[in-house]
């Protein structure tokens, strides 16, 4: 059961990046790192830096949220590929002026910064809070004048036009820093386009059309996703990987390490492994949203679950789980109900196919696995489902059954069935069933 409590929120973190003229402020202090190829000034002057590792803070007073605004300036005569990694002491996500959004507390960030411009962020701490920001382990590098880009697609799921022309999969083309190149893509009906990724994985742009500048020789890869075919997966929150082994894989070294899916896929015949520490999350929503030991739970009108995103498990394919598997989805707990409401994420299984959930995983099923495989849950292992209610007797009637001698059950109609495969629970392992009531 649960009771609907509003909760305040006590910290918001705004962070914009953009790339704009050197202005000065009135009152900051300015740090120097890589031998003072790169400075960091803030607004709130508090800025400290020891063995090239930068801490900043937003401080907030009793009446008052505080805003400290920080800027990074490329101080070389040539642009430069500037890098750091970062950590924050709140959860909360960043958000640049692209739109391209990176993990809350911690991550990476490589840009392009001309010489003399910056790059700028806030950080805003609420009333009686102080918000930490960490800058680390810069890197310089100085940008090529003009590069080889490699272009790279599946030609089968689609098409690339560069500077106006169509181009092969594998075309090399000389571009320059200044003028750049703009890219094209052209899936073919059934497929997506996700984004635009480097050689690493990691996401350059998520729009068609992108003018990539690049600073040195690199590969550029459009990432067609086809309806029904290859599954591809969001990593750390800006990476891209095509396949569940090379997604586990990138994801035990990152910093988010849930793995999300961005297209409904077919997950061929294979052993596959989802490590510790590792969430593999369906979603049933556009903002990845992430339920663990409780679903979404809203006091909402009834309407029937349907299928947002489905990973469909041929027969062949078997998933060990050290880590966690989440089929994220909302419960409504309007009208006496407590059922699966709306878009729901799932997973098919193919008969052959299979899941085993080892001793410490978890596997989060608030939407439907279902088909013909098979679940297994050894000892230490955890499954979640909803406690699915339909029909009940009502408050009255049902306190009025305290202590009541013949043992009446409340409820006249319920079910534990999101996993709908026939699923095996070995001594020691355990279920939990989640149920949501509207309590007035």
């Amino acid at each position: 059961m649960k009771n609907r409590i509003k909760r305040s929120l006590v910290m918001i973190l705004m962070v914009v990046m953009t790339v704009m003229t050197l202005t000065s402020q009135v009152g900051a202090t300015t740090v120097t790192v890589l031998d003072g190829k790169v400075s960091i000034t803030d607004s709130a002057n508090n800025n400290k830096v020891s063995d090239g590792t930068v801490t900043i803070k937003a401080e907030g007073s009793w009446t008052s949220t505080k805003t400290n605004t920080i800027t990074i300036t490329n101080e070389s005569d040539v642009a430069a590929t500037i890098s750091f990694n970062y950590s924050t002491s709140y959860s909360s996500s960043w958000t640049s002026s692209s739109s391209h959004t990176f993990p809350a507390d911690s991550g990476t960030i490589s840009t392009i910064v001309e010489a003399g411009k910056t790059i700028v962020y806030s950080i805003t701490a609420a009333k009686t809070k102080t918000f930490t920001l960490t800058l680390s382990q810069f890197t310089y590098k100085a940008a090529a004048t003009s590069s080889n880009v490699t272009i790279q697609y599946d030609n089968s799921l689609g098409s690339v036009t560069a500077g106006g022309y169509d181009v092969a999969s594998g075309t090399k083309q000389e571009v320059s820093l200044t003028d750049g190149i703009e890219l094209i893509a052209k899936p073919n009906s059934n497929v997506k386009f996700l984004g635009w990724v480097d050689g690493n994985g990691k996401i350059l742009s998520s729009t068609s059309p992108f003018t990539l500048t690049p600073a040195e020789d690199m590969t550029v890869k459009a990432a067609f996703a086809k309806d029904g075919g290859t599954p591809w997966f969001l990593v750390n929150g800006n990476s891209l990987y095509e396949g569940l082994t090379a997604a586990t894989e990138a994801a035990k070294s990152a910093s988010n390490k849930t793995i999300v899916l961005m297209n409904n896929a077919t997950l061929p015949a294979g052993n596959y492994t989802i490590p510790s520490g590792v969430t593999l999350l369906i979603p049933f929503d556009a903002a990845n949203t992430l339920y663990t030991t409780t679903p979404g739970a809203e006091d909402i009108s009834w309407a029937q679950p349907s299928f947002y995103r489905t990973l469909t498990m041929a027969s062949g394919a078997n998933i060990t789980v050290n880590g966690a598997i989440s089929l994220s989805a909302k419960q409504t707990s309007a009208g006496g109900l407590s059922t699966p409401v709306g878009a729901v994420s799932g997973i098919k299984m193919e008969s052959g196919s299979s899941i085993v959930i080892n001793s410490g995983a978890n596997l989060y099923a608030w939407g439907y696995i279902m088909g013909s495989g098979s679940v297994t849950i050894k000892s230490g292992g955890t499954a979640y489902e909803c406690f699915q209610v339909t029909g009940w007797r009502g408050g009255d009637f049902s306190s009025g059954m305290v202590d009541n001698s013949q043992g009446v059950f409340p409820l006249n109609q319920y079910y534990i069935q999101n996993i709908e495969v026939p699923m095996t629970l070995e001594a020691g392992a355990v279920e939990n069933g989640y149920m949501s009531v509207a309590i007035t």
